[in-house]
């Protein structure tokens, strides 16, 4: 982090849900805090909550977030098509 650069605190929970073999993973944003500790202070609150109790603390995860900053995705971003043409691509270089 560059002097005069702002932080703040990212708390998210993250779990999966669904039948073995077919998981999918549910992120719930939860909130952004000005101190490390405040967000710890919230995982203690939202794990009184109904549903949040029902998973371990440790599906709570807290990111450190730098504003005005582009944090991720700065090279853009391929869709569904892209990839299928790609491993294509890829899957026709091995058959020849």
């Amino acid at each position: 982090m560059k002097i005069g650069q702002k932080l703040v605190f990212k708390l998210s929970h993250i779990h999966e849900h669904g039948v073995k073999g077919n998981e999918d993973i549910e992120i719930k944003e939860l909130g952004i805090y000005s101190s490390h500790e405040n967000a710890a202070l919230a995982i203690e609150r939202y794990f009184l909550l109904p549903g949040f109790n029902r998973y371990p603390k440790d599906c709570f995860l807290i990111s450190e977030c730098v504003i005005d900053e582009d944090s991720g995705w700065t090279d853009g971003f391929i869709g569904s098509n892209e990839i299928v043409r790609d491993l294509e691509n890829i899957t026709s270089c091995f058959n020849d």
